[in-house]
């Protein structure tokens, strides 16, 4: 019994520092441009695209229920925008 308790011991030990430490690292997954970490950026991504979503259903609303060619490839870029970061 011990000896399994000591057991236990170590391994949180040695685990709970590796499981204290940021995921990710230096990856750059949530750097911007300038090296600075941005936490917000996914949720910040998810607002622009929901914005645009609502405008959609507006306009397509506005255009008897199916949107132009013309409104289509404007949300179109608009959405391209969003996904290359330029939100």
């Amino acid at each position: 019994m011990k000896t399994l308790l000591m057991l236990v011991s170590a391994a949180v030990l040695l685990i709970g520092p590796a499981s204290a430490a940021p995921m990710g690292g230096m990856s750059g997954g949530n750097l911007m441009a300038g090296g600075t970490h941005d936490p917000f950026r996914a949720l910040r991504k998810k607002h622009a695209l929901e914005a645009i979503r609502q405008e959609a259903l507006k306009q397509q609303a506005a255009d008897g229920g199916k949107l132009t060619d013309a409104h289509r490839a404007e949300l179109q870029r608009k959405i391209d925008t969003v996904h290359a970061g330029n939100f």
